[in-house]
């Protein structure tokens, strides 16, 4: 998307429900962020080394998912139809817990 300024969300948004993978009781929160933060995942459940940028480069696989990796093996997954729906509506930095 081309636009002259970066965008982030209002206000924090959490999305409840059951994991596809897990079958778990999951909770996913969007939370505004700064402008050149970009779209960065979050992994609560570590305590360090949890930070995952949305980026290509960060891509370990797309098989039946995209996955993204950090440095430290630290994993999200079924990212793919969120970062459609940020990208669509135009938002460039948020913090995805």
């Amino acid at each position: 998307m081309s636009s002259l300024f970066q965008k982030t969300i209002a206000k924090k948004t959490i999305f409840k429900g059951v994991g596809l993978h897990s079958g778990l009781n999951t909770e996913v929160k969007i939370l505004p962020a700064a402008e050149n933060f970009g779209i960065v995942f979050k992994r609560i459940d570590h305590d360090k080394d949890n930070i995952i940028k949305a980026n290509f480069k960060n891509v370990s696989s797309a098989k039946l998912c995209t996955t993204l990796e950090n440095k430290f093996n630290i994993t999200v997954s079924t990212v793919e139809h969120l970062l459609a729906a940020l990208y669509i509506t135009g938002i460039d930095n948020a913090l995805i817990e």
